[in-house]
């Protein structure tokens, strides 16, 4: 029995498999190396509370080989197996003399026993660990750390201490036993890391002659799989520079999809998976897609295996093609009646995977889904995938040729990035005015959560005439990382919503080293980079890599941001302090601004250049004048609304006065009361006894504690006055 069904046994019929277990005891079919890959189904058995019946078929085990085999031998199957039992007394003197046996007459032996510790106590794995690296190493050896990427070389053995003198990439040390095992592990001379830390000729020659066979040797280290990220991290820079990974990496790939026992899958990362036996690859790809339950990973896997075939001048297997979509059609119809959205996909995927293998037209259900589908954006919307989203937009043009514009213009802010882009460029193609793609601008971001891949598309400045003008690239910026600082904070958006949108965000802020932050870093004014910097330092979720290039630009455009001293709220340049409802207020401003005022004025510059020559037209010229008004004051509260920070209770000093707080003064003349409520320019109402905090008065009354002594020469109040309670203002308004 294979160990993987034995391992299953072990956890659903314990009984049946001590039978199973016993027989291939009985049989001595199996060699040492054979039993040791069975530490996995003991492992399982000891999970199910069967520690002593794992104890005895071990023990039954070692036995019946040790009858066959010599000591050498039969400790690589006893380590493993007590391994898989774990604490055992029994089985650790039982292996203990296995030791005793094999390395009779080896000088230091009981020592270096005692010190390792199998029969004393010390961890199994640990201990067993330090026998086989102490035990097998001599003088000119190889050893690669376990937990990081050096490698070492063994310069002396000193038996009667059991003290090993290495060198590695820090010198020369000397260490014993059970730290060398913990740190190292036996290697081979021709192992990657040895070849980079001390023969780094041999490894270049390797890397640029057969660069296959690298990438197989850090399969087999990394458990038989790596990825090309991974891959990277171990070439560059130290074996190749940026470019060069590049070059290499694109010939390397080629070479690895023709080898038969390598298997390429994905796309940035890839993923490359090594095995030691021949593979059909056609039934290898029809088992793996069998196996997934994700139809978009299941398209991704299509794709590759079409891209193998072509990779060895080979057709894709129609069998096979076949078999998978039926998989997805099966699978389709079983859920089309609960989950018709699920299903949508799955039919997607049927009709993508007919494209890319060369049979068009195999599936026509997701036509009959578009034509009955009553909220159409809706459907499409759901489509976890760029390239199933655009194929069903194909599907709308053919079948919807009358109202497919509109149906594009709803469906716009809410696609993937690239589908944005190709649904702009239809609309544009179709003759659709560009004023009604720019009027989706501020829609998109208004909530960028649920519209951030839109949002990403404003950033990459869509080839359309007027978006640039229309939201500011440092808006979207700052819509950018607050769409993800809110993915992280609010409880009812899902982590991995939030984790997918950090990853959208890097690939995209991060293309080309920011060089579209960048061009924007150099249009920004001192202020406004104050508020970048604070804005990146609290976004988590952007990733430390990107995070720290942007900050780097920024630092050298604004050298003195970095430097700037602890302020207080209300002196920061780079924040504007709002409450939540001032803040809607003038989300809302922007909005009536975009949707009526700038309409309005598009409309009149329209009909001012019907009447004829423009050169004379003072109507048109005032309303391109009036034009250029409406976008700077857009660009003017799109900057504002990027250095807001919603106030919260928790913001609010009780020891001074200070943003959000209730002032209350006493003239020192009669002892009349006087009260002033501190908020945001969006907030201030004189007449209701609230002041900007921006405004001359408010300044100059920020910081003031009770028992000191103001005076007012205003409208409202003059003379002296003592400062004789602070409140939290926000706090009272939100207990109302």
């Amino acid at each position: 029995m294979q160990p993987e069904a034995l391992e299953k046994l072990a956890k659903k019929s314990p009984n049946e498999f001590e039978a199973a277990w016993m027989k291939l005891v009985e049989s001595s079919e199996l060699t040492p190396e054979r039993w040791a890959m069975y530490e996995p189904a003991l492992r399982a058995l000891v999970k199910g509370d069967r520690q002593k019946q794992a104890e005895t078929l071990a023990w039954a085990a070692i036995e019946a080989v040790s009858n066959d085999h010599e000591p050498l031998a039969v400790i690589t199957m006893a380590g493993p197996l007590l391994r898989g039992v774990g604490e055992s007394d029994e089985l650790r003197t039982q292996v203990t003399e296995l030791y005793k046996s094999a390395y009779e007459g080896r000088d230091g032996l009981e020592e270096l026993l005692e010190e390792a510790g199998l029969a004393g106590g010390r961890p199994v794995r640990r201990a067993l660990q330090t026998l086989e690296v102490a035990l097998n190493v001599s003088e000119g050896a190889y050893l690669i750390e376990r937990h990081d990427t050096g490698a070492a070389r063994v310069d002396d053995v000193d038996t009667s201490a059991w003290k090993f003198t290495i060198t590695n990439g820090d010198g020369s040390e000397t260490l014993g036993a059970v730290k060398l095992a913990d740190r190292y592990s036996v290697s081979e001379p021709g192992n990657f890391r040895v070849l980079m830390q001390f023969f780094p000729d041999q490894l270049h020659e390797r890397v640029n002659g057969d660069p296959a066979s690298i990438v197989i040797d850090l399969c087999r280290e990394n458990g038989n799989t790596i990825d090309s990220e991974q891959l990277m991290g171990y070439l560059v820079p130290k074996v190749l520079d940026e470019n060069g990974w590049k070059k290499w990496w694109t010939k390397t790939r080629s070479a690895l999809k023709k080898l038969p026992n390598v298997q390429v899958d994905g796309r940035s990362p890839y993923y490359i998976t090594y095995t030691e036996v021949d593979v059909d690859f056609g039934s290898q790809f029809v088992d793996a897609f069998v196996k997934m339950e994700d139809p978009v990973k299941q398209v991704s896997l299509a794709e590759e295996y079409v891209r193998d075939c072509g990779a060895r001048s080979e057709q894709p297997d129609a069998a096979c093609i076949d078999k998978c979509c039926s998989v997805l059609r099966q699978r389709a119809l079983a859920v089309e009646k609960n989950r018709p959205d699920d299903a949508f996909v799955q039919w997607l995927a049927v009709r993508r995977i007919g494209r890319v293998a060369g049979a068009e037209g195999m599936e026509d259900r997701v036509a009959e889904l578009i034509d009955a589908a009553g909220d159409l954006p809706a459907l499409i919307a759901q489509v976890p995938d760029a390239s199933l989203q655009q194929l069903a937009c194909e599907v709308v043009m053919e079948r919807r040729p009358d109202t497919w514009t509109d149906e594009f213009l709803a469906l716009l802010p809410r696609v993937a990035l690239s589908v944005c882009d190709w649904c702009a460029k239809q609309l544009l193609e179709a003759g659709v005015e560009a004023s009604r793609i720019v009027d989706l601008a501020q829609p998109i971001i208004s909530s960028p959560v649920d519209h951030f891949e839109a949002v990403l598309w404003l950033w990459n400045v869509p080839d359309v005439e007027g978006m640039d003008q229309a939201v500011p690239p440092v808006s979207v910026l700052f819509t950018i990382l607050r769409g993800l600082e809110s993915s992280r904070l609010e409880d009812h958006i899902d982590r991995s919503v939030a984790l997918r949108l950090g990853g959208r965000a890097r690939a995209v802020l991060g293309a080309r080293k920011c060089a579209r932050f960048a061009e924007c870093v150099d249009t920004l004014e001192p202020g406004m980079a104050k508020a970048l910097r604070r804005q990146l330092h609290v976004t988590d979720n952007l990733g430390r890599a990107v995070r720290e290039d942007m900050l780097r630009i920024l630092d050298r455009k604004f050298p003195k941001v970095s430097n700037a001293r602890a302020l207080k709220p209300w002196e920061r340049e780079d924040t504007l302090y709002v409450t939540e409802q001032g803040l809607s207020r003038k989300q809302d401003e922007i909005e009536h601004h975009v949707n009526v005022k700038m309409r309005e004025n598009a409309k009149a510059i329209g009909e001012a250049a019907e009447k004829g020559d423009l050169s004379e037209n003072s109507e048109y010229k005032f309303a391109l004048e009036e034009r250029d008004l409406l976008r700077a004051r857009l660009a003017q509260m799109n900057s504002e609304v990027a250095m807001s920070q919603v106030l919260r209770p928790k913001d609010v000093p009780e020891d001074e006065i200070g943003i959000g707080t209730k002032a209350v003064f006493r003239k020192i003349e009669d002892g009349s009361s006087y009260e002033i409520t501190f908020f945001g320019p969006w907030e201030a109402d004189f007449d209701k006894g609230i002041l900007n905090y921006c405004s001359p008065l408010g300044m100059e009354l920020m910081g003031v504690r009770v028992g000191q002594q103001v005076e007012f020469d205003h409208r409202n109040a003059s003379g002296l006055y003592e400062l004789v309670a602070v409140t939290n203002a926000l706090a009272e308004e939100s207990n109302v």
